[in-house]
């Protein structure tokens, strides 16, 4: 084979190997778990990336009470799993632990990554922190919105698909029960 052969044949393997990667990725999560979660926003602009929303979840603060087995003495990075139930239409905390968990029936398992807010305390002292929630970043924290929306109000919450492996992936946010390019679509237009 000639150089030209031989890079396109490279060429070739890496954009299948990325197509695949997104296709299996998307497979997983269309067959995933559709959970929905109540947010709360917190900042609402980035001046280099344009309007998103940060947001935390009533899931994002799992009580040390929840977790199931023992707690790493250095939690932080630590990969976390956490069971959700059905409670009306919205999903709620059950239980959490640091090592793989099947879920029960009707519950989801969603996964997360212990973050440093587990840590934070006003006088630094060992016995308040280790009584604190344990913080937890599902990856689903950071929503981007179109210009000039990122601080509309209202009820946030949020659909979530979460894969058999416990990653979760956003499929759609809404504001008051609309969908949020709708509801902010109204609110901009008017």
């Amino acid at each position: 084979m000639s150089r030209k052969q031989w890079l396109l044949v490279i060429v070739l393997l890496q954009v299948l190997w990325v197509a695949i990667t997104a296709a299996t990725k998307e497979i997983a999560h269309d067959s995933g778990a559709r959970v929905l979660l109540t947010t709360q926003p917190v900042d609402p602009r980035d001046m280099l990336r344009g309007d998103y929303m940060t947001l935390r979840f009533d899931i994002s603060d799992v009580p040390r009470s929840k977790v199931l087995g023992e707690i790493p003495d250095e939690p932080i990075g630590k990969k976390i799993y956490v069971a959700l139930a059905p409670s009306g239409k919205f999903y709620q905390l059950k239980s959490a632990s640091f090592a793989a968990i099947p879920p029960e029936a009707g519950q989801v398992v969603i996964c997360g990554v212990i973050d440093e807010r587990s840590m934070w305390s006003r006088n630094n002292s060992d016995e308040v922190v280790s009584k604190r929630p344990l913080s937890v970043a599902y990856g689903l924290e950071r929503y981007y919105v179109p210009e000039g929306t990122g601080t509309a109000s209202g009820k946030l919450t949020m659909e979530v698909s979460v894969a058999e492996n416990g990653e979760s992936q956003i499929r759609e946010v809404f504001l008051d029960g609309k969908p949020f390019r709708d509801a902010t679509a109204r609110s901009t237009a008017k």
